[in-house]
């Protein structure tokens, strides 16, 4: 019977144990999730602004409306 203590004990360490490498595993695949999230929207980010530059140069030349024509139609409708 004096090893039922010792068994016991073994047992809650593990446990303990297997509850923090599970939170650390949550952790980190936030982590990762987050990292993702923000490479994507820094990645939306520089297309958006490509976009804009493109536009403000076509506005320089003179050649915006015809773009936008082109590109979304003739709304007046």
């Amino acid at each position: 019977m004096r090893w039922g203590g010792a068994v016991c004990a073994f047992l809650l360490c593990l446990g303990v144990c297997l509850l923090v490498v599970h939170f650390r595993v949550q952790a980190l695949r936030r982590r990762a999730e987050a990292a993702r999230v923000y490479r994507a929207a820094l990645r939306l980010q520089a297309e958006r602004d490509g976009f804009l530059r493109e536009l403000l140069v076509e506005s320089r030349r003179g050649t915006l409306e015809q773009r936008l024509l082109e590109t979304f139609g003739d709304r007046r409708d």
